[in-house]
This record gives structure tokens, sequence and C-alpha cells, in this order.
């Protein structure tokens, strides 16, 4: 097999600059979308570094330099403004949509690789041949959809590949996913893709599930076995448990306090103390 890029956006609505942009542009910040971590955010670095050693080039995506933490090591991280890899007529972008629509662009990026949300935590180690299995990825598909704007991104990225009266969402967790098949996809649904996209979410966008999808329809996958907690509710049973090996820290509207929650952060701290290969 190839090397396994892992790639994840992020923001954080406290940058100055990012800011004034948004205000030049109309555009309303929610915290739910844009709060970032802060310093909490080089935890994901140092599960990546233990749990995931075998990563080639981590790509962290960001809309300026301003945007990146100041504990990163720019020397082992690949960092990748929105400008070097989706058409300037997109920009500035504020929906992770958009961005999702054009991974296979980013310069340099394997064939195989992963994309992560930024409150995806990956706490036991993981081998490679658990994301990827000769020509095919590891993902797992339920008939459940996700709830509200989200859902219908889901939906939307199902019904374009599946037609109306086909029913599959997937968990909210790792993607794996192949760059030439991403190219395929989009070259395939092209108009439709480039006619859904805007600067901040709608209903009528497709997130990466659309390709997670056009892979499922192909042939391209088997089931996954790696154990998810999806949402973050309860901290000693999501981070505990002796089967869960990834964790989705959800901060969502109901939640946005999540990442001062001084149980979570000392578990994380007793956990993984040691800094990254990724932290200066």
């Amino acid at each position: 097999m190839s090397d396994i890029d892992l790639v994840v956006p992020y923001v954080d609505m406290n940058d100055e600059n990012w800011i004034e942009l948004a205000k030049q542009n109309n555009i309303r910040i929610q915290k739910e979308r844009f709060r970032g971590q802060g310093d909490f955010f080089k935890y994901f670095f140092r599960c990546i570094d233990k749990n995931l050693p075998w990563i080639n080039n981590l790509f962290l995506i960001v809309q300026s330099d301003s945007q990146v933490p100041e504990f990163i090591d720019k020397s082992k991280i690949k960092i990748i403004k929105h400008e070097d890899f989706i058409p300037k007529e997109f920009l500035p972008v504020y929906s992770s949509c958009t961005i999702e629509m054009f991974l296979q662009n980013i310069p340099g990026l394997s064939e195989h690789f992963l994309y992560f949300n930024d409150d995806v935590f990956v706490i036991k180690p993981l081998l490679r041949t658990q994301f990827f299995i000769e020509d095919k990825v590891c993902q797992s598909f339920t008939d459940r959809f996700p709830i509200g704007i989200y859902g219908n991104h889901v939906k939307n990225g199902c019904r374009l590949i599946f037609g109306n009266d086909y029913v599959v969402s997937m968990n909210h967790s790792i993607k794996t996913l192949l760059k030439s098949k991403c190219i395929e996809c989009f070259n395939i649904y092209k108009n439709e893709i480039l006619n859904s996209i805007s600067k901040t979410r709608t209903e009528f966008n497709f997130n990466v599930y659309l390709f997670s999808f056009y892979l499922k329809k192909i042939g391209k996958t088997t089931k996954s076995k790696i154990h998810n907690s999806l949402y973050f509710r309860n901290t000693p049973r999501c981070l505990n448990s002796k089967f869960n090996q990834v964790v989705c820290i959800n901060d969502d509207g109901s939640n946005l306090s999540v990442y001062d929650n001084e149980e979570l952060n000392n578990w994380f701290k007793n956990n993984f103390k040691d800094k990254s290969k990724y932290e200066k």
C-alpha cells in the first residue's frame, strides 16, 4: 500500500484577521461552527502521533497563516490554505461543505488519505489495515441520517449517488478516501457539485459523505471494525470504555463549553501528557 496521509480542517473565531474578513463579507459568526478549541487542540495531534504513528503527511487546512495554532511546528505539518486548493471564485469560504468538495486538489496529497474533523480524537492505537484493505476503504454505513442541516447535506449526497429511493448514511467519524476516486466522482457530478457551492452552509450543499457514497456505489468499501463513540455526553463512559477507539467530542450548540470541562481536560492531560512531534 502507498503512504497514507491525514487531512484536518481548522478554524478559530478568536483570530482578529479572520473576524475582520468575516465582517467584510457579511458572515454571521456562529460559535458552534467556528469556535476552535484553543490549547486543547494539541491533544488532537498527540492522539495522532501516539496512535497513528504510521501517518505520512499531516495536512492542516486553514483560511490563512494567522489561523495556525501557536503550538504547531510548521516544519512537521503541511499547512494548506484555502487558496491553495479551492478555486478563487469561491473564496473566501466559511463552509466546511465547500472545503470538502475540493480535498482532492490538495497539493501533494497521497492516493490513500484519512479525512478528520477537528473534534474526532483517536484514543487507542489503530493499524493501517483498519482503514484500507487492498484496493478498498474500510467504512461503516447505516440507515439512520443525522438531523438538521448536516443531515440534509448527507441526504443530498445519498440521493445524488444512489437516487431518491436509496437510504444510506454513515457515522460521524474518520472518512477513508481514495484521491483518484474523489476526482472521478467530482468529474461525474461536476455540474451538481459546483451549483451547490456557497460561502456559508445552506441546506442544498453536499459534504464529504458524497465521496464515501460514491466509493460504496462502485464497490470500493468494506465494513470498518473501528469502535466509535459518536457524541460526547458522558466523559468517563466515552473515554474509559475498553471498546472505544475513536471519540467525537461534539461541541454543538447545546454543548459549547465542552472543552472547558475539567474532567475532560484532566483525562487528556493524564493520557496524552507528552508533546507530539507536531508541536514546538
